[in-house]
């Protein structure tokens, strides 16, 4: 296995969120470009993509080796948007806007809702703080600090990061 082929195939697959597209952008077959992954997957020993038949997007194993290859490639990685409709809750959140609502339960669920955009910046705010210490992120931690406690009803826990 050449590991910088395999890496290439990688990191097209993940900028183009296509086996396809990565094939045809490589000039290769498809399978090759899948084996190629694959490959380096057994490398990492494990996951570097959610397949579907429909969509491909990075795995957590996929996203922090794409973000340290990115660091240290002297080509510049694009970066690639989170696939929000993978959250739980983010699909809930979506699910349930044609809910038809009473005023308490509209207002409710608006209350719950601003709750979980509060986590979610909190939550953004703590990586982007350790991933670069010379942020300043005070202006944000400052909102969030003024920030009321959640509803009663909002879940806890992380949104987007295991703890």
């Amino acid at each position: 296995m050449d590991r910088f082929l395999s890496i290439e195939a990688f990191v097209r697959v993940a900028q183009t969120q296509s086996f396809a597209e990565a094939a045809r952008q490589l000039r290769l077959s498809k399978s090759v470009v899948t084996t190629r992954v694959q490959q380096l997957e057994e490398l990492l020993g494990g996951p570097l993509f959610h397949r579907s038949t429909r969509a491909v997007r990075l795995s957590e194993m996929g996203q922090a080796f794409f973000r340290d290859w990115s660091a240290v490639s002297h080509r510049r990685n694009p970066a690639v948007m989170l696939d929000q409709a993978a959250l739980p809750w983010f699909a809930e959140l979506n699910r349930s806007l044609t809910d038809r609502l009473d005023d308490e339960a509209f207002v409710r669920r608006m209350r719950q809702s601003v709750d979980r955009l509060t986590t979610l910046a909190g939550e953004l705010l703590g990586r982007a703080r350790r991933d670069h210490p010379g942020l300043d992120g005070a202006a944000l931690a400052s909102l969030l600090a003024q920030a009321p406690a959640a509803a009663e009803g909002t879940p806890s826990g992380p949104l987007l990061f295991a703890p």
